[in-house]
C-alpha cells in the first residue's frame, strides 16, 4: 500500500515561445529542441489499485500478525479491521469500516493496520496514529503495535518518533481484501511499538529491518510522563 499522491508532469513549453526565450527568462529552455515528458507507462492492475485512495482494505499477512502476537501475547482489539482480516488477526474485538474505530474507546493489547487515503485533506494514517497515541497516553491501550507507511518526511509521521520503530527491509505483500490475492506493494512500511517492553519488540522485529529508538526523546509510557534533556554523556 502506498500513498495515492501522483507525481505531476511539468507543463510543456509552447514551441512558438521557445525561440524568444533568453536564459534570464522564466521558462527558459535549451534552444534547438523542445521536448515534453514521455507518457507514463500503463500501470498494472495491482499497482493501480494500490495507488487508489478507494482501495483501503489491505490485510496484514499472517506471518507479520504472528510476530505482532509474539510481542503482545494476545490481540484484544483491532480497531481497523474486517471480518475476513480477523480470520488471520484473531482479535477478541474488532471494528470494521462501518463501526468507525476512530469514534470508539480502545482497550488492552491492540494491533492496528490503518487505512490509506485521505479524509478531506488529512492523511488517514495520520488520523489513526494520532488516535493510537491518545488512547495509549490515557492508559486505555496497555500495549500496541501499529503498521503504517514508512514516510519519515511527512508531517503526520513525526509523532511516531517518540516510540520504537522497525523500518521493514523490502516490501510487505498485503492481501487484497476484495480478491484475496497477495498483490504487489510499491511502498515501504514500518511497525511502531507502544509499551513498556521495547526489548521484546526489538528481539522479534529487528531481524526484518533496523529498529530506531530516538535517543533525544524518551520511550513514552502512559504510566508516567517523562521529561528528557539531552546531555553529552
Amino acid at each position: 500500500r502506498i500513498d495515492d499522491d501522483e507525481p505531476l508532469n511539468p507543463p510543456a513549453t509552447d514551441p512558438a515561445r521557445a525561440a524568444d526565450l533568453d536564459e534570464d527568462d522564466e521558462g527558459y529552455v535549451l534552444r534547438g529542441s523542445v521536448t515534453s515528458s514521455p507518457a507514463a507507462p500503463p500501470r498494472s492492475n495491482a499497482v493501480a489499485a494500490l495507488t487508489s485512495s478507494a482501495s483501503n482494505e489491505w490485510h496484514t499477512p499472517a506471518a507479520w500478525v504472528e510476530r505482532v502476537r509474539t510481542v503482545l501475547g494476545r490481540i484484544d482489539l483491532d480497531p481497523a479491521s474486517a471480518l475476513a482480516a480477523n480470520d488471520t488477526v484473531r482479535a477478541n474485538t474488532i471494528c470494521t469500516a462501518d463501526d468507525d474505530g476512530l469514534t470508539h474507546e480502545w482497550h488492552g493489547q491492540v494491533f492496528c493496520n490503518p487505512p490509506y487515503g485521505k479524509t478531506g485533506n488529512q492523511s488517514n494514517q495520520g488520523l489513526w496514529l494520532k488516535k493510537m497515541i491518545a488512547e495509549y497516553k490515557t492508559g486505555h491501550v496497555t500495549e500496541a503495535i501499529m503498521l503504517i507507511k514508512a514516510v519519515p518526511g511527512e508531517e503526520w509521521f513525526q509523532s511516531a518518533w517518540d516510540y520504537p520503530i522497525c523500518f521493514i527491509s523490502g516490501r510487505i505483500a498485503f492481501t487484497n481484501g476484495t480478491s484475496g490475492s497477495d498483490d504487489g506493494n510499491t511502498g515501504s512500511s514500518c511497525f511502531v511499538y507502544f509499551g513498556a517492553d521495547p526489548a521484546e519488540f526489538v528481539r522479534v522485529f529487528s531481524p526484518f529491518g533496523p529498529v530506531v529508538i530516538n535517543p533525544i526523546r524518551p520511550i513514552r509510557d502512559h504510566r508516567q510522563e517523562t521529561s528528557y534533556v539531552a546531555t553529552d554523556d
